[in-house]
């Protein structure tokens, strides 16, 4: 029985293993592009995750990423807790045997920024939570790419957030910070009041000029599709206070967002 059973699991990683994102074919191809699975693709990822990993409370989305979609999960017993080591230990484990739905070839390369343990809950068990660093390609830092892992008693019930795996990037960009900042001279901007006033901010050149630059890879997420962009992050004070994202190979706009709340 344990000997068809041990071969039963061992299908099931081989199999498990064999599953990838809907990345273009083209390596080279720029953006890197993650598109939607279909609804039959990603229905077997989801089984065959649950059952790889069946105390874990989360699902997968769209993508076939680690996301926060609650289903149904087996109750871990209560023990004693896991020391800090072997805490990260067991989230390494983790993501060793999901790659694909992690985004993580190698489980080394993360380290953790946050790690909190909380003692006996009124539940009587205990929690570890570990904040995975911002995943980082050729130095530049992937945006929202932080990855929450949860660890009730002793077993992972809980991955939220991914990296990616492969990102292309080209070996030149064709906007420099200062081409890429001139592209938003006289870029109109919006800002709403508490009573939903809508408040319009031209950038002026000398709002440029006080404003910072850094390189990051950005992900432009929308429905069907992830397009991971080499961009400039353009953070530009007030009066305009806003964060705009030019694409540092075409020059396009890809994302902004106000810096202070109305």
């Amino acid at each position: 029985m344990d000997k068809t059973r041990s071969l039963f699991l061992l299908l099931i990683i081989l199999f498990y293993g064999c599953d990838k994102h809907n990345y273009k074919e083209d390596s080279y191809f720029y953006p890197t592009t993650v598109e939607r699975l279909s609804d039959m693709d990603l229905s077997r990822m989801k089984s065959t995750f649950a059952q790889m990993n069946p105390s874990l409370n989360t699902s997968l989305n769209s993508f076939g990423f680690c996301s926060s979609e609650w289903i149904n999960f087996q109750t871990p017993p209560i023990t004693q807790p896991l020391t800090e080591s072997e805490a990260i230990e067991t989230v390494r484990k983790f993501i060793a045997l999901n790659p694909t739905q992690t985004g993580v070839k190698n489980p080394e390369e993360v380290t953790f920024s946050k790690i909190k343990f909380d003692p006996a809950m009124r539940d009587s068990a205990t929690y570890w939570t570990l904040h995975s660093s911002i995943q980082k390609i050729k130095g530049l830092e992937v945006l929202y790419t932080q990855i929450i892992f949860r660890i009730k008693n002793r077993q992972l019930i809980q991955c939220i957030g991914n990296w990616y795996s492969p990102v292309y990037l080209p070996k030149d960009i064709n906007f420099n910070q200062e081409k890429a900042k001139a592209l938003l001279l006289n870029t109109v901007v919006a800002h709403y009041t508490i009573a939903g006033e809508k408040q319009e901010i031209k950038i002026r050149g000398e709002d440029l000029n006080g404003s910072t630059a850094r390189l990051v890879i950005y992900p432009v997420i929308s429905e069907e599709k992830i397009e991971l962009r080499e961009a400039w992050e353009i953070n530009i004070p007030a009066p305009v206070s806003y964060i705009i994202y030019v694409d540092a190979l075409t020059g396009e706009t890809v994302g902004s967002q106000p810096t202070i709340i109305s």
